[in-house]
């Protein structure tokens, strides 16, 4: 869970939750992981993708640069 997530988006999240009978948690818990794969991760060939077209664009910043954020 992201610690910037919306406080008001995660309260309504865990009420609806709350309300789910016991029963069908086993298939929320499936539709949660599901939707978390779908928009975590793209799929390798478009991030590949996606880093050429940067790196093509001189889109690109050092590891030091990179590794000095917080």
């Amino acid at each position: 869970m992201s610690a910037t997530a919306n406080p008001t988006y995660l309260q309504r999240v865990i009420a609806q939750v709350s309300e789910v009978p016991e029963e069908y948690l086993p298939a929320l818990l499936r539709v949660v992981s599901a939707f978390h794969e779908s928009v975590a991760l793209g799929s390798a060939e478009e991030s590949v993708r996606r880093g050429w077209d940067e790196a093509k664009r001189d889109e690109t910043r050092s590891l030091s640069e990179l590794w000095s954020e917080e």
